[in-house]
């Protein structure tokens, strides 16, 4: 129970501390019986105490948040005291989320495509999409390979430090997931911002010509999901921002076309390896890693083309990829597998080199996963380490 006196939002207060008294227990019938033990339940936010400590507007210009702020508008080349209201809000949210996010990855929380690495995730691509808005971009941080993640980081381990030993002592595992987790999403935001633009303003044309409000097809919106890998909250986003909506419905229905003709691949594609005795001795049994993560770096163990070994292959052709380990789901007991991506990078500056789509994953000769997609991009040979991506909206719908 809480009492409040209605000051009808009046600007002169601001509510940083209140008073629950819990006193019943509210039955199923609607009933409330008094409670053996009562309590009072204090909330009092931290930042909220030290807005007014510290004397300061908000609570982001408390020295809890303002310094990561401050990295970041160094970073950005602008002065937050000088910049406008949008430029501040971007701020607002680089710090915000960044003080959010190490905190869950030192609790051990990483980023991937469920549950609460979700959450991570989210809120780091909304960090790096907003921080290349406003023009961030690496500053030099050692081993930094080009990311701006790290350098912010490291200002809020030297703010959490006293706090918080524990971050501390997680600092390089931090530094290190964020920048593997910045440079992928920049590769991704390449391959998708150019076309999305494009889409947009074709939504916002065709809109004006019938007095329509612009909306983002459901098969563009698939489109770059599925082709380009482009987070479909992102493409969310960026529509909303430009004033267009999206055709949810319309993407769900794509998703569901491309699940059936997944399905249907798998009652006609097999597996042709010409010398089954070579590969079983070259290629060891995969590691599955795909029931903790939907994510792995892994190295390529073999290359097929119409089940004969090769050792590279270019864009363009269709191929089965041999890992020593995979988050993919191989087909089994009537689930099919898997769909995602592969993607191959330099050695030197995280610079993407080839990307696969995975559209297929079985078992063959034992415990070996083989993987079938097509090269959009690039080159790839055996030896080379990739990332795995295992597509986890498709896999929600498939997996029955």
């Amino acid at each position: 129970m809480r009492c409040v006196q209605d000051l009808n939002d009046d600007s002169r207060f601001i509510e940083f501390y209140n008073l629950v008294f819990m006193q019943y227990n509210k039955n199923d019938d609607g009933s409330l019986e008094p409670l053996k033990q009562k309590n009072i339940d204090t909330g009092m936010g931290l930042e909220r105490m030290a807005r007014i400590l510290q004397n300061v507007p908000n609570n982001y210009e408390t020295d809890l948040i303002f310094p990561i702020m401050e990295k970041a508008a160094s970073m950005a080349l602008v002065s937050y005291s000088k910049a406008d209201n949008a430029m501040r809000t971007n701020l607002k949210v680089i710090g915000d989320h960044m003080r959010a996010v190490v905190y869950l990855i030192s609790d051990g929380v990483i980023p991937s495509n469920i549950g609460r690495g979700y959450v991570v995730r989210r809120l780091i691509r909304r960090v790096v999409r907003t921080g290349r808005l406003i023009g961030m971009r690496g500053d030099g941080h050692e081993n930094s390979e080009g990311a701006f993640l790290p350098s912010l980081a490291e200002t809020v381990i030297s703010l959490s430090s006293e706090i918080d030993p524990d971050v501390e002592s997680r600092r390089k595992s931090i530094l290190g997931e964020l920048q593997r987790e910045e440079l992928r999403f920049v590769q991704t935001l390449g391959r998708g911002e150019k076309l999305l633009d494009e889409l947009l303003d074709e939504a916002l044309g065709s809109a004006g010509d019938i007095g329509d409000k612009p909306c983002l097809s459901g098969k563009d919106v698939f489109l770059l999901y599925d082709t380009y890998g482009f987070p479909i909250e992102i493409t969310a986003e960026i529509a909303s921002e430009r004033g267009v909506t999206i055709d949810m419905k319309g993407f769900d229905i794509e998703m569901e076309n491309q699940r059936k003709q997944s399905q249907a691949a798998h009652n006609v594609i097999k597996l042709s390896v010409g010398n089954e005795t070579e590969i079983i001795k070259s290629i060891p049994d995969t590691e599955f890693l795909g029931y903790e993560s939907l994510f792995a770096t892994a190295v390529v163990k073999g290359i097929l083309i119409n089940g004969n070994p090769v050792e590279n292959v270019s864009e363009g052709t269709d191929v089965e990829i041999l890992l020593d380990r995979t988050p993919f789901y191989a087909e089994s007991g009537g689930q099919v597998g898997d769909n995602g991506f592969l993607y191959v990078y330099g050695e030197e500056g995280g610079k993407q080199n080839a990307v696969i789509e995975i559209k297929d994953v079985q078992k063959s000769l034992g415990n070996i996963f083989v993987h079938k997609g097509t090269i959009k991009q690039g080159s790839v040979e055996v030896g080379k380490k990739i990332d795995a991506a295992v597509d986890g909206k498709l896999r929600q719908g498939a997996k029955v």
